[in-house]
């Protein structure tokens, strides 16, 4: 039986002896690889806990001029190694040059020829978003190496940061980056082993005195006598035990059910005429949403689309737009939100400034000295805020923290909507290529802490044009409900892959990030294949942009039930999945001959739910599918959501679902215990 070879020739995990550190990183010092044999080093052991062993790695420069930190989480109870390196100017001078820095850098051995390599293709606004890429790497020339990398600089627009590899069915390796900006990750393959690398995108700097660099985060999973698909319920587990944000409390933040007036361009009676219509009609949203536009000097905007047209143009002054606003803040949207069992949710994006903002003409110093011209609406450059000058940083805070207080806002949307590495490439010299990202993406993560501190029981949420910054180090910090742009497209003829794109996303990728979800607005009304593809840990409703909805006519009765009936049962869902998740079919593409299915269950009430659907061209009409955690000498009353049926099966039979379905079309099945309560 072939077994996942760690560094060092251990096949288990928890065979590593304490001393040695399971991964190094490699680089280059002024010219001379890493070598830890030729650096200082010692370790120190914190206080060991139930949850992992830690083992802190310290070494200093042969010039003494710099200090390396390697701190190795080793899980105990999953098979899980997480490193985390970080870099100090350690001396009263400047460092040597550190250069091609990853995180890691090791060999496993192999025996199969070939190894298959997954991954999953970032967000762009396209269809293909979330789709399963994969590749076999062997010895023969031209499939011997492979690299993935973002390098336009938010950590999931070209590549998911999350990447498998197969030895064979059962044994493998899964990979994550924790890195908010460009992050690399290289395969090389020889007739016996694999080596794997991840790390920055870019890295040639020295340090200047007394600056201290946190560098990408790397988990590794070693998958030994295991599926994939099984695997993928093992990473959720662990990403909702350690990588998902708690309240003060220190429980997991409840999931998304959002409603939106859309931006916050809409009058103060819009969005209130949205809050009623939920009170009236119980929909089960927990969240009213105010997205972009709310914002800038008295003015005029354009209320007759999502955000208006030139909402941009205004990023970057963080007051309200009195002339649609008056009160100059959100508290009273908020109260009657509250009223209604809502959160107020508010739009930021505090790391764009276009240059005819306040700040850039009084603080020009808390910007970067570059900017992008892009849009023929805006007139205006677009700026980067400088997150790594502690000043800028504190000005951002404040002026988000006192719109904050003044609207009552619960959960805060932060957005990012301009390619940042072009402003870092612009800044950076010869001698700091990469330092400028490092130093914001530094920066950034202590405005994320600073947030969560002032305000533990305010839930993040987090964008970045739809969804180009879900690495587990944001995810560990915010959730994602507009994981791809792609949906605001609504381009009849892109219809069926926004569809199709909706199932990918929530089969590929909610093991890696559990909280997530997009707009309902692409589904077509009473179909409700369209409206549950769409949804994952929740959803967003925007009546003002459902087929011209509430905003120039009243939604009918009819319409009204179809989506109270939608909503309820999608909030139904949510909470299962908050439990466990398992995929019941491999990753998808946008290919229409195929199922895609999958299974959420919540282990205390033994009870779940199994959604599968068989796309326009998939030839079999029949499939069984077997979901997991199921007792098979037990009872089970199943609920079908389209007859409404209730029946009562065994364990074993619920164990073989058989589902026959027509061409595009879906089954959804919840499943309860007998004997246990609802």
């Amino acid at each position: 039986m072939l077994q996942t070879v760690l560094p060092g020739g251990f096949t288990d995990i928890s065979e590593l002896p304490g001393e040695k550190l399971p991964c190094l990183p490699a680089f280059d010092y002024d010219g001379v690889p890493f070598d830890a044999k030729q650096w200082k080093h010692g370790k120190t052991v914190p206080e060991e806990n139930e949850q992992y062993s830690c083992r802190v790695y310290h070494y200093t420069s042969p010039d003494a001029s710099a200090k390396l930190t390697v701190t190795v989480k080793i899980y105990k109870d999953f098979p899980a190694i997480e490193l985390s390196p970080e870099l100090s100017d350690c001396c009263s001078h400047n460092t040597g040059i550190f250069a091609n820095f990853m995180t890691f850098a090791e060999e496993f051995a192999v025996e199969s020829p070939e190894t298959v390599v997954r991954a999953f293709v970032g967000t762009q606004m396209k269809p293909e978003d979330f789709s399963l890429r994969t590749f076999t790497l062997s010895d023969r020339e031209f499939q011997r190496d492979l690299k993935f990398e973002t390098p336009e600089g938010r950590s999931s627009a070209e590549w998911m940061p999350y990447i498998g590899v197969d030895f064979d069915a059962e044994h493998g390796i899964e990979l994550a980056v924790g890195w908010s900006g460009w992050w690399q990750a290289a395969f090389q393959r020889t007739a016996s082993a694999l080596k794997i690398s991840a790390g920055l995108g870019e890295s040639h700097f020295r340090m200047y005195p007394g600056e201290h660099f946190k560098l990408p985060g790397a988990l590794l999973f070693y998958r030994n006598n295991t599926g994939r698909q099984e695997f993928q319920s093992i990473i959720r587990d662990f990403m909702i035990r350690y990588k998902v944000p708690r309240d003060s409390h220190g429980k997991i933040f409840q999931p998304l059910m959002a409603v939106t007036a859309s931006g916050g361009n809409r009058p103060p009676e819009s969005m209130h005429k949205i809050i009623r219509y939920v009170a009236k009609n119980k929909l089960p949203f927990n969240t009213f949403w105010i997205d972009a536009g709310g914002w800038g000097p008295e003015h005029l905007p354009d209320i007759t689309k999502n955000c208006g047209n030139f909402w941009s143009i205004y990023v970057g002054w963080w007051i309200v737009n009195r002339t649609i606003h008056p009160d100059g803040n959100f508290r009273k949207i908020a109260d009657a939100a509250n009223a209604a069992g809502m959160k107020l949710l508010l739009w930021f994006e505090p790391e764009r400034v276009m240059d005819s903002a306040p700040v850039f003409k009084k603080h020009p110093e808390y910007v970067y000295p570059a900017e992008i011209r892009a849009g023929k609406e805006n007139q205006y450059g677009n700026r980067l805020l400088d997150l790594g000058n502690p000043e800028a940083r504190q000005w951002i805070f404040d002026i988000v923290c006192k719109n904050i207080d003044e609207s009552h806002v619960e959960v805060y949307r932060q957005d990012m909507n301009i390619n940042p590495r072009l402003i870092w490439s612009k800044v950076d010299t010869p001698d700091r290529i990469g330092a400028a990202e490092i130093r914001h993406i530094n920066g950034l993560y202590i405005y994320w802490d600073m947030l969560r501190k002032r305000y533990p029981d305010m839930l993040l949420e987090n964008c970045a044009s739809g969804g180009r910054r879900m690495d587990y180090e944001a995810m560990s910090r915010c959730y994602a409900y507009c994981r791809s742009d792609y949906f605001v497209l609504r381009r009849e003829d892109w219809h069926d892959k926004q569809i199709m794109q909706g199932q990918n996303a929530t089969l590929n990728t909610l093991a890696w990030i559990p909280f997530q979800g997009n707009e309902a607005d692409p589904a077509h009304c009473f179909d409700d294949y369209d409206m549950f593809s769409l949804a994952g840990t929740g959803i967003v409703f925007t009546p003002f942009d459902w087929e011209n909805g509430i905003f120039s006519r009243n939604f009918t009765g009819k319409e009204t039930q179809w989506f109270k009936k939608c909503f309820d049962t999608i909030d139904r869902m949510r909470k299962l999945l908050t439990g466990q998740f398992r995929p019941l079919t491999p990753p998808a593409t946008l290919d229409t001959s195929i199922w895609t299915a999958w299974q959420g269950h919540d282990p205390e009430k033994n009870q779940g739910f199994v959604i599968a659907f068989r796309r326009e061209h998939a030839p079999e009409e029949t499939r069984v599918f077997s979901p997991c955690w199921i007792n098979p000498h037990s009872k089970y009353e199943l609920e079908d959501y389209s007859t409404g049926k209730t029946t009562v099966v065994s364990g074993k039979e619920l164990a073989s679902l058989q589902v026959t379905l027509s061409p595009r079309s879906f089954r959804l099945v919840f499943y309860r215990k007998k004997g246990n309560k609802k």
